[in-house]
Parts: structure tokens; C-alpha cells; sequence
């Protein structure tokens, strides 16, 4: 027991005189598990990890950022934008963080959350540089990442090259990427990536990865203000008429409801289908500018041929960037899409407006299978989209909006309003109708669904700073669907409803408390043959969270979660537990970091599943859904060799209560364990 306990105050010797590394991580946990939870389909959030990420690396200098770049720390309301820059404008720069406090609408809070992303200096003069200098001033990475399932799954056993349904390439997965920044105006990268099963070096991939993307980025160059060639993200208004890229919805930030459009923005995910792929430009001032762009790329369907019209089609965009197989590689690229589009925009003080037009074309026609829930869905091979959009800033008001109109004839209209009405309540307001005739293939508005059509809601949001600990944010949206849905064959409704209480107690300790409910419906399960009307039922899944971050000391940092949910149709309950430890520390005089987890979870099916946000290597993400019964822990090493080498290693293992096989399809693994290892490296010069 003695050495124990020497060992122990060993340890906690070591764990003094370290920074606070672990904020950026809790806003990036936040927003991921929110987004991610609330999502009816696969969601790409890479694109803001990579934000906070690239800012965490590189801080933003508060005294000259922009609106856009501030924009992209998804910490701050547009309320809270405004006032800072109007601040700045008015009292000159900023020389301590401690001065944000005069800001109006930043506490104590806030300024937490957005220290790890920014940095306070002086304004330099932008002086003129040559392309020497640009390189050699410039901050170069680059991105070495491997990732592996331990366990043999079923589609990389030993076959007979004779059978097609087998993975084609080996279990590893491969990732490679470099950045060039030179300070906020110019941006040059590449990527390649190959997926677990894909092939790298052989077969149909002789010639190396399985997709490649590159990008070039330009800015501040005289008239024009941005120029993107390669790989891009469009971003108009807000998003009904186009929205590449990923787009924000409900989460816990509900002052951050109005979208946050940039235009025009480099590409370095590696999310195959969900970008353009050629040049857009920015030219004009400060009041008036105008943007166009354009765009051609082979994406992924399967394509058929009708033997009474003779004509090729497809009846389906696949976007999960696989190709594993014989079939997935025989769908690779083979419908040709073109998209062209343009936006204008006036930027008064208090006032903008863009118009923003899209067109979209594809090389064979899109026809869907011949389905009620399709009769208002695109199809045909062109479609475009024609939109206005609006921002007014007044001094406690802000009002939003887009309305936009399809080739098909539907129309979408979207309407909202941040209210500061006072330093300790603030509250926001949405109403969306989508009409089940929009067609809109690249939109990415705001509401339940993904698809901005057949859909109208409003949504209400507040927080209230109760006390100067407490903090309170709440949100209710009620949506209904005027047209036939995936499992509901008539018109349906539903609502939702959040609440989340934070309590800091002390300035190492933070709580937080958290329920969530949502109720939809779908077709009935008990049958009724005298009615015409397919019946529905009500779906209603809820969570109760309670979390604690606390500290023993600036070294060492534990996080407590227990999460409870419930899930009900009119057959049938069920529940879910989940219940963790987190652990992150620096323990040593080198510089190693070290972030782990315990956890066990226990629910009935993958209807009462809880989402859970785990730390991950750099640029990377994993918001996993937790089911059945079982344990799981992940563990994480970050070493930096150098000022310029950093290595992170990450092993995770699940092992099931009550399985003997896991994974279904390819993916089968005998067993009741699943483990994976992931490496990364990193070269900074």
C-alpha cells in the first residue's frame, strides 16, 4: 500500500504547470454529438472539425479577423460577431483577452470556449510579397494516417478469384494529405485516401488511391477576393437553393441558427461526392460583389439501360464513396454531372441581399423507381434554381431568410429572427416551408430533414443566463410533412423539444443536464383493412444526460457521463444506459498526451441507442452510436518527436455481452470483440 500510494503522489507531482488543452475538444464534442444524434442519415461534420482544428493550430488574431473567419468558430452568435467588431471599430485593438468582457454579449463563458482558437496581437501592414516569399513565409503539412480493423472480417477471408461478393483490396485504410497556408490568403493542398477493401497499387487501382482532390485558394487580390480552383464548397444564402459542404442544424447553439454562408471555400475533406470540382471566383468591394463558379465531375450511379426507350438511366445517387467491390467498382464514375451557378450580393452595415441561380445537368436521365412517396421528386436529367436571400442587422434584432424556386415549379421559403433582449436572455425563431415539389439537389436548408422539400416547421430557442453559474438553453420545433416519406404513406407530423441546464460551480468543475425528446410518426404496424388511409403511430425516443468535467489539476482532467433513454412505438418500450470515464492528462516532463475511455452500455436494440463523442487523431472525428449491451474502451497517445513531428496512436476495443457474431454483410466478424487501430503522423516545416 505504500508504494501505491508514493507511486500515486509520484504521479500527481507530475500532473502541475501544464496549459489547458482540453477546451477546443468540448466545443467540438458539443456540436458533433448534437449534429450527429440529430441527423436522419450519415452526416459529414469533418469540415468543421477541421475548422476548429486549423484554428486550435493556428489561433486567429481577433484584432483583424474577419466576420466570415469568425464565422468558422461556430463558437460565436451573430449577436456576438457584430459586437465584437463593432467594438474593435470603435475602440481600436484589443490588447488582453480579459478585455472581451466589455463586449457586449460575451461573459466569462464564452470567452472560455473561444480562447483556444484565437490570439490577440497587433495589426501588421500587409505588405507585398513575390512568390519566393510566399513559400518560403508560407506554413507547410503534412498528413501520414492508417487505420485498421483488427479482427478478420468476413470479406477479406481467403475466396476463389472467381467470386465477386469479397473485398477486392486488404483491411487498411489510407490516408494522405498536404496543406500549404500562407497567413489568411492563399491555400494549396492535395489529398488521397483509399477506404478499407479498396485497392491501392492493383487491380482496376494500379495507378495508386482510390480518390484524389486538390485544391488552390486565393485571396484579398485586389478586385478579386477569392478564387478557388480544384476542389470547392459553394455556400449561398441560406442553402435552399445551394449548400455544398456540411450544413448546420438544431444543436445546443441556438443563437447560431441563421447559416453562415462563405461563398466560396477550398475542399480538403475527404467525403467523396459532397463538393465541386473546377473554378469559382469572387470579384468586387466592400458594398457590392458578385460570385460565379463551375463545376464537372463523374459521380457514382448505377446505370441501366431500358430496352423499350433505349436509353440509359439511373435510379439513384450513391454517395457512399466506396469501391470495395466488383459492383461498387463497376458504378465508379459513370453519370457525368455539370453544375454552374452565380450570386450577387449588396453588404451594407446592417443590410444584405443576394440573388443566387444554380443549374444542374447530368449525362443520362435520373428515373426513380415509380413509388407514391416519388411523385414530386427530381427527375430527368437538368434542373435549376433561382433564390433571394436577406440578413438586417439592427441593434437588438437580426432578421434572416432565403426564398427560392425550382425548374419543377415548387417554391421554398425560409424566415427567421435573433433576439438579444437582454445581456442574460436571448431567444431565435425559424419558420421553413418546403413544398414537396422543391427540387433542389445541392440544397442544405434548415429543418428535420436533409433534403429541403416536403416539409414546414417553426422552431423556437432561449438561453437564459439564470444566475452568473447557471446557464440555461432550450429549443421546440414542430414540423410536419405535407407529402409521403420513407415508411409513412401519408401525410405525418412530429415535434421536438430540448433543454439543457449548465452549472459551473467552481473554475475546475463544470455540470452539465440534458433532456432531449422527439416523437414522429410512421406506418401503423397493426393492420386495418377497412380504412382507405394507411393509419400512422407515433415514434418517440428520449435521453437524459447528465455530464461533469472536472480537474485535479492543470494536468490532469476527468469527464463523467451518465445518459439514459427511451424509445416507444404502440408495440412496445425500450431502454438504454450508457454510462463512461474520461481520462486526459500530460503526465510527463516531455511532451506526451493521453486521453482515455471506459465505458458500458446497455440497451435493448439500436432503437434506444445514445451517441457519444469520442477524441480521435487530429482532423479526425467519431460520434459512435452505442448499443446492445457491453463495454468499451479507446486509448490515445499524442507524442511530439520534434517541434515539427507529432505522432498520434489510437486503439479501440468493443466487446459485446451477448453476441457471437457482429456486423452483418462483409463486414461479419466471428466473435464478440471488435478493435481498431488508428496512426497518424505528422510533419510540420
Amino acid at each position: 500500500m505504500k508504494w501505491i500510494c508514493a507511486i500515486l503522489l509520484f504521479l500527481l507531482c507530475l500532473f502541475l504547470n501544464a496549459q489547458d488543452k482540453s477546451m477546443h475538444k468540448y466545443v467540438i464534442e458539443n456540436l458533433a454529438e448534437q449534429i450527429v444524434s440529430s441527423s436522419e442519415s450519415s452526416v459529414d461534420i469533418e469540415t468543421v472539425v477541421s475548422d476548429l482544428e486549423y484554428y486550435y493550430e493556428n489561433p486567429l488574431n481577433i484584432n483583424t479577423a474577419t466576420d466570415k473567419e469568425l464565422q468558422q468558430l461556430w463558437v460565436l452568435s451573430y449577436f456576438q460577431i457584430h459586437s465584437l467588431l463593432k467594438y474593435i471599430h470603435q475602440s481600436g485593438s484589443i490588447y488582453s483577452v480579459y478585455e472581451l468582457l466589455y463586449v457586449d454579449g460575451f461573459n466569462n463563458v464564452v470567452i472560455n470556449q473561444l480562447t483556444p482558437f484565437i490570439k490577440i496581437e497587433a495589426p501588421q501592414k500587409i505588405e507585398k510579397q513575390t512568390l519566393p516569399d510566399i513559400i518560403k513565409n508560407s506554413n507547410n503539412n503534412i498528413y501520414i494516417k492508417a487505420t485498421s480493423v483488427i479482427e478478420q472480417q468476413q470479406g477479406y477471408k481467403s475466396f476463389d478469384d472467381s467470386i465477386s461478393n469479397k473485398y477486392l483490396g486488404n483491411r487498411m485504410a489510407l490516408y494522405t494529405q498536404y496543406q500549404m497556408n500562407y497567413k489568411k490568403q492563399m491555400h494549396f493542398g492535395f489529398t488521397m485516401e483509399k477506404d478499407p477493401g479498396e485497392e491501392l497499387y492493383i487491380g482496376k487501382k494500379a495507378s495508386g488511391f482510390d480518390f484524389y482532390s486538390a485544391h488552390f485558394q486565393a485571396k484579398d487580390l485586389g478586385l478579386v477576393k477569392n478564387f478557388v480552383l480544384g476542389d470547392y464548397s459553394v455556400q449561398f444564402g441560406q442553402g435552399l437553393v445551394v449548400w455544398s459542404g456540411f450544413s448546420t442544424g438544431k444543436s445546443i447553439y441556438v443563437m447560431n441558427i441563421c447559416k453562415r454562408a462563405s461563398l466560396l471555400k477550398k475542399y480538403s475533406s475527404s467525403n467523396e461526392s459532397d463538393f465541386m470540382r473546377g473554378a469559382g471566383v469572387t470579384l468586387g468591394g466592400e458594398i457590392f460583389n458578385i460570385t460565379a463558379f463551375a463545376s464537372h465531375k463523374q459521380i457514382d450511379a448505377s446505370v441501366k439501360f431500358d430496352t423499350v426507350t433505349t436509353q440509359t438511366y439511373f435510379s439513384s445517387f450513391i454517395t457512399d464513396g466506396l469501391h470495395s467491390t466488383k459492383s461498387a467498382i463497376d458504378n465508379k464514375h459513370t453519370v457525368d454531372e455539370t453544375v454552374i451557378g452565380a450570386n450577387a450580393g449588396v453588404n451594407y452595415s446592417f443590410l444584405n441581399i443576394g440573388i443566387s441561380a444554380l443549374a444542374n445537368k447530368y449525362s443520362h436521365n435520373l428515373m426513380l423507381p415509380a413509388e407514391p412517396k416519388n411523385t414530386f421528386s427530381f427527375s430527368g436529367n437538368e434542373n435549376f434554381n433561382l433564390g433571394a436571400d436577406y440578413k438586417v442587422f439592427l441593434s437588438n434584432v437580426s432578421f434572416f431568410g432565403e426564398a427560392a424556386y425550382s425548374k419543377s415549379g415548387g417554391e421554398a421559403i425560409l424566415s427567421g429572427a435573433l433576439l438579444n433582449m437582454h445581456d442574460r436572455f436571448k431567444a431565435s425563431v425559424v419558420y421553413r416551408k418546403y413544398s414537396p415539389q422543391y427540387q433542389a439537389l445541392y440544397a442544405g436548408g434548415f429543418g428535420e430533414t436533409d433534403n429541403t422539400a416536403n416539409e414546414e416547421g417553426v422552431y423556437t430557442g432561449i438561453e437564459i443566463n439564470i444566475f452568473k453559474k447557471w446557464k440555461l438553453t432550450a429549443y421546440y420545433d414542430h414540423f410536419t410533412f405535407p407529402w409521403l416519406k420513407q415508411s409513412v404513406s401519408s401525410p405525418s407530423a412530429g415535434f421536438e423539444y430540448f433543454a439543457q441546464t449548465e452549472y459551473v460551480p467552481a473554475s475546475n468543475v463544470d455540470m452539465v443536464f440534458r433532456f432531449r425528446s422527439k416523437t414522429k410518426q410512421q406506418n401503423s404496424q397493426i393492420d386495418d383493412f377497412n380504412n382507405q388511409i394507411p393509419l400512422l403511430s407515433d415514434i418517440t425516443a428520449q435521453s437524459f444526460r447528465y455530464h461533469i468535467n472536472y480537474s485535479l489539476s492543470e494536468k490532469i482532467k476527468l469527464r463523467n457521463r451518465v445518459e439514459y433513454s427511451l424509445y416507444s412505438n404502440e408495440l412496445e418500450q425500450e431502454a438504454g444506459l450508457l454510462m463512461y470515464q474520461d481520462i486526459e492528462c500530460y503526465p510527463f516532463a516531455f511532451p506526451l498526451s493521453l486521453s482515455l475511455r471506459y465505458a458500458y452500455f446497455d440497451t435493448y436494440s439500436y432503437n434506444s441507442r445514445i451517441y457519444a463523442y469520442e477524441s480521435d487523431v487530429l482532423y479526425s472525428y467519431s460520434v459512435l452510436p452505442y448499443y446492445d449491451t457491453g463495454t468499451r474502451i479507446y486509448v490515445m497517445l499524442k507524442y511530439n518527436i520534434h517541434n515539427f513531428i507529432a505522432f498520434y496512436i489510437r486503439y479501440s476495443n468493443t466487446c459485446y455481452a451477448e453476441k457471437q457474431i457482429i456486423g452483418s454483410g462483409l463486414d461479419v466478424i466471428d466473435g464478440n470483440t471488435k478493435s481498431d487501430i488508428k496512426a497518424m503522423l505528422k510533419i510540420t516545416f
